[in-house]
């Protein structure tokens, strides 16, 4: 224990102890000095108990709180308007819900007509090609017959017929011609003016006569 100060006063305050064998309570002075450990310890545990009071206080106080959120969230679930915009909400999902459905089947929809019009379109192109192949074709095949006919009565017999056409015709410049019909042609027509016919002799004198002489006869009476 520290001494006794002359100038500080001492605080004295009773304590209960157990005097004597009987167990009999017998108050006892003790003294407690300022600035002394036992006055440092009493400090403490005063602020201990307000700050135990003031936790005591804030409890309290969220307590109240918490029952007046729930009160309030009680009464806000069976509020009639927030009861109303539930039921719209959830009515409002289930339309969106059907909407996507249905946007999901359009485009799947759309998705299969692109594919159709891709389809068709490849279908067109393909006849228009066969088309044009059948045209290209029976263009030659005209040609060709036309380079027959000039091989056979020749380009000065057919000169007076293209002489009405407002531009010279000039055969090699038609669509469809190909080098090679006027070639083999022309080695056709050679072949016929050079062959013979022995069959031929028991209706002309001269096999090598012009063809037309030989048109030109009647033929037997049968």
């Amino acid at each position: 224990m520290e001494p006794l100060k002359s100038n500080v006063e001492p605080d004295i305050q009773p304590i209960e102890v157990i005097a004597d064998s009987g167990g009999s309570p017998k108050p006892e002075l003790f003294v407690v000095y300022p600035g002394s450990v036992a006055a440092r310890i009493k400090d403490r545990k005063g602020e201990c108990g307000v700050m135990r009071s003031k936790e005591r206080v804030r409890d309290e106080e969220c307590k109240g709180m918490h029952v007046k959120c729930e009160a309030a969230m009680t009464d806000f679930k069976k509020n009639p308007v927030v009861m109303a915009l539930r039921e719209k909400i959830s009515a409002l999902s289930m339309k969106a819900k059907e909407h996507k459905l249905s946007l999901d089947r359009m485009m799947l929809e759309s998705q299969k007509w692109a594919g159709y019009q891709q389809i068709l379109l490849t279908l067109q192109l393909k006849v228009t090609a066969l088309k044009t192949k059948k045209i290209s074709d029976d263009m030659g095949s005209l040609v060709g017959k036309l380079v027959s006919l000039l091989s056979c009565m020749g380009d000065v017999g057919l000169s007076s017929r293209f002489a009405i056409m407002k531009e010279p015709f000039d055969l090699p410049k038609v669509k469809g011609y190909r080098s090679s019909y006027k070639k083999d042609h022309t080695q056709a027509r050679k072949d016929l003016a050079t062959a013979t016919f022995l069959w031929l002799d028991e209706f002309v004198t001269d096999p090598s006569a012009p063809i037309e002489s030989l048109l030109l006869k009647k033929p037997p009476t049968l």
